[in-house]
């Protein structure tokens, strides 16, 4: 696993430094943290109070003016000092997980993650947290559980939505003790006093983050009518297509054979072709997206819903290319090991994201990282995936680099 470090991070190092070089103008919502990075070194919170998150980031960020100036190469390059935090991290939570023969190429899918890694050098909070939950569950993996509620509690000061993943913790924590529980190992009553140990730090942090809604009517400074909490079910389409992205080598593999067995089982029965029919059809019927950032084409993750809400053709191919996509997914997770723990990431990632109304990738970056660090893949399919993933990252990254879409987009 120590080339595959080396090699993470130097594919984050080559990327700031190209990003450096080519590009200082700020993209996307780099035009939203940077000027409150640049007011809080100025001794002025009127930018920072009306962030959507709590500015640790951004406060942190201003301390590095001094040295890099006021342009955004420092928090670019906080961000980047993150995500090689991130990748340690993944480091360590796999040197947890016994006889894992495809360490290395996990590493890199967690590096080269192309959800993630276009933000790796750039003045986003998305990579701090997900650095800080990755470093919690790496001290979970040890049972330093004091350790684990530190580095949650920080990853929420930097962005709320972390403590989906405390919640993640406690309910994967309820699910080891109770398989303890039902092999006869532990008593009921020693089961719930394990799990209170295991968990304590995560409940504590989840109550304060309760009380402090509870008391002050919300987590953040700001409060903008864009980052709104809503059912969107363009969300829901969104995340199915990225599934279908990020897994897409290993679905391939797997469909000729999961699509036979339902040849000659589902498909064989006039119910079965009739409950096939019904879901195309649900699904053409259910789609629509509701909120007005996502009619920008600027980014990428609007593309496809747009070209849904356009076209009844690209709607079709689109539902028809996630139905074939749900039987090979679903045979690849339940061939797994960690299965359990597996669906309980796509359970809490896909309950998390149905309650945003922006549909934005950027909600299922954690989810789809901790999936892959608890995939166990045959070295040659590993392999296959860490290569798709380079390619998509490299590409998306030099989107960035190049601007395409200019300050408005460029990234997912």
């Amino acid at each position: 696993m120590r080339v595959a470090l080396v090699l993470a991070l130097l594919a984050l190092g080559g990327y700031l430094s190209l990003l450096t070089a080519l590009n200082n103008d700020l993209v996307a919502d780099e035009n939203i943290h940077c000027p409150a990075i640049l007011g809080i070194s100025r001794g002025d919170w009127t930018a920072a109070r009306s962030l959507p998150m709590l500015p640790a980031y951004h406060w942190v960020a201003a301390q590095l003016i001094s040295r890099f100036g006021e342009g955004v190469l420092g928090p670019r390059v906080l961000s980047s000092l993150f995500a090689g935090i991130g990748v340690a991290a993944a480091a360590a939570f796999l040197r947890q997980q016994a006889a894992r023969r495809d360490a290395g190429d996990a590493l890199l899918q967690f590096a080269w993650n192309p959800l993630w890694f276009p933000f790796v050098a750039l003045a986003y909070t998305d990579v701090p947290s997900i650095a800080l939950v990755v470093a919690a569950l790496a001290f979970q993996a040890r049972s330093a559980f004091a350790l684990c509620g530190i580095a949650m509690l920080a990853a929420a000061l930097v962005r709320q939505t972390a403590l989906v993943w405390s919640g993640w913790i406690i309910l994967h924590e309820a699910l080891i003790i109770r398989e303890a529980y039902d092999r006869h190992d532990i008593s009921w009553r020693a089961a719930s006093l394990a799990w209170l140990r295991r968990t304590w730090p995560q409940l504590i942090v989840i109550a304060a983050a309760i009380g402090i809604v509870a008391y002050f009517g919300r987590f953040t400074p700001g409060r903008s009518e864009w980052n709104r909490i809503g059912f969107n079910p363009a969300q829901l389409y969104l995340f199915a297509l990225a599934i279908v992205m990020m897994w897409l080598p290993l679905i391939v593999s797997r469909a000729a054979g999961a699509w036979k067995r339902i040849g000659t089982s589902l498909l064989t029965r006039a119910h079965g072709i009739a409950a096939v029919l019904g879901l195309i059809a649900f699904l053409m019927l259910s789609y629509r997206s509701t909120h007005g950032w996502n009619t920008d084409l600027w980014y990428v993750r609007n593309w496809p819903l747009q070209a849904m809400a356009a076209s009844l053709s690209w709607r079709l191919g689109l539902v028809l290319l996630i139905i074939a996509a749900a039987p090979p997914f679903y045979g690849l997770i339940h061939s797994q090991p960690e299965r359990r723990a597996i669906w309980l990431v796509v359970g809490v990632a896909t309950a998390f994201a149905a309650t945003q109304e922006l549909a934005d990738p950027r909600y299922y970056i954690m989810s789809t990282m901790l999936v892959n660090l608890l995939l166990r893949l045959e070295p040659m399919e590993s392999r296959m995936l860490t290569i798709w993933y380079a390619a998509l990252s490299a590409l998306i990254a030099l989107a960035v680099v190049f601007s395409v879409g200019g300050s408005g987009g460029g990234v997912w």
